[in-house]
């Protein structure tokens, strides 16, 4: 008894696989389903037919979909939930059983549910964070990298340096990691031209491609309204 009781403790491979399950069931359970609202039903199309998402195009959210579908409809909701749960234990796993029931509220809170939760990118985006954060030796290339692959599921992913360890890192280091991992936005003409049933913008050219991860298209539509008495 007491050596299946050391197998479990704080830190243990054990422990962490024990985290993972709980945390990964509870965001499952409490995560989107039904009726998909927001941009859950471009994330369900993309992930069922694949393709090329909303400006900027967010090519790795898209990706990641798309072999979600592995595991049918809960595909979306499966990746949520896994994000979710990764991001907290990778935050709170230092603090054991007490650092699992504050992962546990966290998740059951009705904002997080909203947002990191839900089938769309931020799920994706507040793990490449946690990262982050949770690294305590993210330097040069890995680091550019890291930041690359958040621009390329979010426009937020510029806050990204914001995380890392300014002291450590060499300009040229993390230029080509950023390079290397935002150039996953390449995927876009590429699946363009490949008939993508999912063509948002349709980036194919290298016009249609900087108008798409440029976002020029809401700027026409919501700058030409601007002022408009209707």
């Amino acid at each position: 008894m007491a050596s299946q009781t050391e197998g479990i403790r704080h830190g243990s491979p054990a422990f962490d696989t024990l985290f993972l399950l709980v945390l990964s069931l509870a965001g499952y359970l409490l995560g989107q389903s039904g009726i998909p609202v927001e941009d859950g039903g471009e994330a369900i199309t993309v992930a069922r037919l694949g393709g090329t998402m909303h400006p900027p195009g967010m090519p790795l959210l898209a990706l990641l979909l798309r072999v979600s579908w592995l595991a049918g409809e809960a595909g979306p909701a499966v990746l949520a939930a896994l994000c979710a749960s990764l991001s907290l234990i990778l935050l709170f796993r230092r603090s054991g059983v007490a650092g699992l029931a504050m992962a546990l509220a966290i998740m059951a809170l009705p904002s997080f549910r909203e947002r990191v939760l839900a089938w769309d990118a931020y799920g994706l985006l507040f793990l490449l964070f946690s990262i982050a954060l949770a690294s305590e030796r993210l330097e040069g290339l890995p680091s550019g990298y890291l930041t690359g692959l958040s621009l390329a599921v979010h426009p937020a992913g510029v806050l990204m340096p914001a995380a890392l360890p300014w002291k450590r890192l060499k300009t040229i280091p993390v230029l080509c990691g950023l390079v290397l991992g935002a150039s996953l936005y390449l995927a876009l003409p590429v699946m363009s031209e490949a008939g993508c049933v999912v063509n948002w913008g349709s980036p194919g050219t290298l016009v249609k491609f900087v108008a798409q991860v440029s976002a020029a298209g809401y700027r026409e539509v919501y700058g030409a309204s601007m002022g408009s008495p209707d």
